[in-house]
């Protein structure tokens, strides 16, 4: 009722219920981003739900996903992440998913709006490599830094 109603007084921290904060926003805040030397940090991500797959522009892909954290105290936070890449960076992509899949996507980003969206059950889960991206985007929704992939790895899921 109160996603109905829009009333944002209510809401946690202003923050919409399921609302998921940007990991690469939240690390460029807490400094993390770069080391002492001003050098970007290279990341490791595995376990990253792909969930929305957009070609932005000719050359520039764009995918966005859920991603969990756990602390060291056993805590779990939920977070969003956005890899961004170049066309041959979205091939290799493209080459770790599973074939039916593969040919959604590539399928869907050919024509407009140029974005294919996951179910939950099809979205595969990756292990993801690549640095911080210099860029923060702000929309009316939200604001984002989107992570430069490098690196995709399908990851095996165990099938209990």
């Amino acid at each position: 009722m109160l996603a109905l109603l829009g009333t944002r007084a209510a809401w946690p921290h202003g923050l919409p219920p399921g609302f998921r904060p940007d990991f690469g926003l939240a690390l460029r805040r807490a400094g993390l981003d770069r080391d002492e030397d001003n050098r970007k940090c290279y990341q490791i991500f595995t376990s990253f739900c792909a969930q929305s797959i957009s070609r932005v522009a000719d050359d520039l892909y764009s995918i966005t996903g859920s991603y969990s954290q756990e602390s060291a105290d056993g805590m779990t936070t939920e977070h969003m992440l956005t890899f961004d890449c170049t066309v041959t960076v979205y091939s290799m992509f493209l080459s770790t998913l599973p074939p039916p899949l593969q040919e959604a996507v590539r399928l869907g980003l050919t024509r407009q709006p140029y974005q294919v969206f996951l179910r939950e059950h099809e979205s595969p889960l990756l292990t993801v490599v690549g640095e911080p991206g210099d860029t923060v985007h702000t929309n009316e929704n939200e604001s984002y830094c989107p992570f430069m992939a490098e690196e995709f790895y399908l990851e095996e899921v165990d099938p209990k």
